[in-house]
């Protein structure tokens, strides 16, 4: 079993943000909702996209991280942590089966 550090609430938060934005990509583009999902975490696994807070409006959102790739490496790096939570639990979870 996997220990849960708080992530798994964080990763909730963050996955609901991601598929916000991926209900966006997959607009009139030939994109399944989970490959656009999945896309969203690539960019923010691979350091091109950082969360932003807003403490004013209490909210959450994304910005892109340009730059150059140091720039995008240090942020993979800092965003590693979270994508390893990600990827961790959705490993661990059971097969869905539609009946």
């Amino acid at each position: 079993m996997m220990k849960d550090d708080g992530l798994g609430c964080v990763v909730e938060i963050v996955d609901a943000l991601f598929r916000d934005i991926a209900e966006i990509v997959v607009v009139g583009d030939d994109v399944s909702p989970d490959e656009a999902l999945d896309g969203v975490w690539f960019l923010y696994e691979h350091g091109f996209l950082r969360l932003v807070s807003d403490p004013d409006r209490d909210r959450l959102g994304v910005e892109p991280c340009g730059g150059n790739r140091s720039e995008r490496r240090a942020m993979a790096a800092q965003n590693r942590r979270l994508v390893l939570y990600r990827n961790a639990r959705r490993e661990s979870a059971p097969e869905f089966t539609p009946t």
